[in-house]
């Protein structure tokens, strides 16, 4: 194993939260998200910086009928953010944070298909 997913390791679970508390409050009702969840992780496949994938996420809040709503871009930028910050020691490399960013991308999309998945009115229960 890589000394990346080595250090990832530990945050993966975190991810996995973070994502699936960014859809508890807002599932988001417009097809187009889906969409620009699967651009989210190709925008993280080619960037160098979490702060490219930031600004990624805030000019498609500030896109005229934006895609991705300004308070959920807000919250999935915050969420990650919190994880590096609250990490021991804070992550501040910016190759484990793209890397992080890159699993978080894939989770929030799977966190959006289930959270709308659950809320449709047809929806079944967990399997």
């Amino acid at each position: 194993m890589n000394e990346t997913l080595q250090q990832l390791r530990p945050l993966r679970p975190l991810l996995v939260r973070a994502a699936e508390d960014v859809f508890k409050a807002s599932i988001g009702k417009d097809e187009k998200l889906k969409s620009q969840l699967n651009h989210l992780i190709a925008v993280t496949n080619e960037a160098v910086c979490h702060d490219e994938i930031a600004l990624y996420l805030r000019y498609q809040s500030a896109r005229e009928g934006a895609p991705i709503e300004a308070g959920l871009s807000a919250s999935m930028i915050g969420k990650i953010q919190s994880i590096f910050s609250n990490a021991r020691p804070p992550i501040a490399d910016e190759h484990l944070r793209v890397a992080a960013w890159r699993l978080y991308a894939v989770y929030l999309a799977r966190a959006f298909t289930y959270s709308k998945a659950r809320n449709a009115p047809h929806a079944r229960g967990p399997r």
